[in-house]
């Protein structure tokens, strides 16, 4: 076997320390003095390695499967383990045990009958053995493993094959036919096929529990039928299943998707401007050029108020001012107050309430709040040069008026 990392390092210090304690014990049944030996069968004797490779081998399975399973988490830990009821180096021990003298009677048969392996498997024993030993030469030395013994362990395997083969192959001593290996199966062995069908998973527990009757129904139906079905007929069965399977599937997919329909055009429904009537789609749309518009147009309404206050007030006739100037004024401000008249008039609004273009109205509201603009500054600077000239003319009459006792 072939470690890696420290997991490597680890699990040999502590098959090496387990290893000689397992040795030390003396415990092997059949030790001789020397320690070339373990085991004597029908007056062969075993290698110690044979039995040592045993222990390594058991060791390291046992280790790994207690460290994979969370069992352990460092191999040390491994001696305060119990395997079948037994501490863990009593386990080891009795196994490899066990393996040697599983060896020692597979040998001495082998050799009694006089049996070979064939030449593939004596290549692969090769193969495998040559690998081993040339990446874990010192270690398997170290442990009292010679090449001699890892490669009697390798050739167990294929021994016990080519053994049953002798004895049981259709032309072995004790040849098994097909029909004895199948007269067997039947006898020790039932081969059955089956219709497995669960209860119901719906929540609802109304759902539930009307599905489970008829599942339920469907299960005494097919109990019933079964009885006395050969296998081909209890393939027609599961099929008949099968397909009621897939047609309930499909009968809930459909359910579920009519469902989710109907709440996307419940929804919809809620959502949809449908049975708002004309004045309550005017109110739920803003148009702010509307706005703008209606605001345009009171500004105009109220600078033409303005215009025609100022237009009103200056055709008073001033007690130093003469009525034909006085009039005159009046008309000079009539023009604006004609311009703004324009501005308001009430086919404006009408026309920027239904704008066809957004940018267009809005263009059009600018151009309207310019167009004011400019007419108020021109109403200002026409209305202080007439009241300037008004000033003038009034001082000039004063004048000629003072003048007049003098002479």
């Amino acid at each position: 076997m072939i470690f890696a990392g420290t997991k490597k390092s680890g699990m040999k210090r502590t098959a090496a320390a387990l290893t000689a304690a397992v040795l030390a014990a003396g415990t092997v049944t059949g030790c001789a003095s020397s320690t070339d030996y373990s085991v004597t069968a029908g007056g062969k004797k075993i290698n110690a390695g044979v039995y040592i490779n045993f222990i390594l081998n058991e060791m390291t399975q046992q280790m790994y499967t207690m460290y994979y399973t969370g069992e352990i988490t460092q191999f040390s830990e491994c001696l305060e383990k119990q395997v079948e009821g037994k501490d863990f180096m009593t386990y080891v021990k009795d196994k490899a045990l066990d393996d040697t003298k599983e060896f020692a009677a597979i040998q001495a048969k082998f050799d009694e009958l006089g049996l070979t392996l064939s030449e593939s498997d004596v290549q692969v024993i090769e193969s495998s053995v040559s690998s081993a030993w040339g990446s874990q030469k010192d270690y398997y030395e170290y442990q009292g493993v010679s090449r001699e013994s890892l490669q009697m362990c390798n050739e167990l395997s294929y021994k016990k094959d080519t053994l049953f083969e002798y004895y049981y192959s259709e032309d072995g001593v004790e040849g098994i036919t097909n029909d004895d290996l199948q007269k067997y199966v039947n006898e020790n062995y039932i081969r059955y096929k089956s219709v497995a069908i669960p209860k119901s998973s719906e929540t609802d527990e109304e759902a539930k529990n009307k599905e489970n009757e008829e599942l339920k129904a469907l299960w005494e139906k097919y109990a019933t039928e079964a009885e006395g079905l050969d296998f081909a007929g209890m393939d027609q069965l599961i099929n008949e299943y099968e397909t009621y399977k897939a047609e309930k599937q499909a009968e809930k997919e459909a359910a579920e998707a009519a469902a989710q329909e109907a709440a996307e055009g419940t929804e919809a429904e809620e959502l949809s401007l449908a049975d708002l009537d004309g004045s309550e789609q005017t109110i739920d749309v803003e148009v702010p050029e509307n706005n703008a518009a209606n605001e345009e147009t009171t500004e105009s309404g109220d600078v033409s108020a303005a215009v025609t206050t100022a237009a009103e007030e200056s055709s008073v006739p001033d007690e130093t001012s003469p009525a034909a100037e006085t009039t005159t004024t009046a008309a000079e401000t009539e023009k604006p107050a004609e311009t703004t008249t324009a501005v308001d008039s009430s086919e404006a609004p009408a026309e920027t309430t239904a704008p066809k273009d957004d940018a267009a109205a809005e263009t059009t509201s600018e151009e309207t709040k310019e167009k004011e603009s400019k007419e108020k500054e021109t109403e200002k600077t026409e209305k202080e040069t007439t009241a300037a000239a008004a000033d003038e003319e009034t001082s000039s009459d004063a004048d000629d008026s003072t003048a007049e006792p003098a002479d």
